[in-house]
């Protein structure tokens, strides 16, 4: 899947300039590659970096995954709860939690994750 954002880190404010870059298929919870807090204190959402790199050092590949209190068997987007891209995310944010702003949801966090490989 593509990184396209709506700024120069995917979706990031520039609080997220520097990322750390990860090896791929690396996972993590929370910042900077995932959201905290949304939609209530507390849920944490997990990432993961794919295999495919982009010219421009970034994964191409990246998945979000909801946190465990959203990701109950009624609520899950797929058998991991899980989205391969930001149009889906975009998607939930927007059917799950209409008031929720979407460009400060994806400025909560980065979008693109960096690879640690050249």
């Amino acid at each position: 899947m593509e990184s396209d954002g709506n700024s120069d880190n995917g979706g990031g404010s520039k609080k997220f300039s520097n990322l750390t870059p990860v090896p791929p298929e690396e996972s993590g919870v929370g910042l900077p590659y995932a959201p905290e807090n949304f939609p209530n204190p507390g849920d944490i959402w997990r990432w993961k970096a794919g295999k495919r790199i982009s010219n421009n050092g970034n994964f191409r590949d990246r998945y979000l995954y909801l946190p465990p209190r959203l990701s109950a068997p009624a609520n899950r987007t797929s058998f991991r709860g899980g989205f391969a891209s930001k149009l889906a995310v975009e998607r939930y944010v927007r059917e799950r939690f209409p008031k929720a702003n979407i460009s400060d949801f994806f400025a909560s966090f980065s979008w693109r994750i960096p690879s640690g490989l050249p």
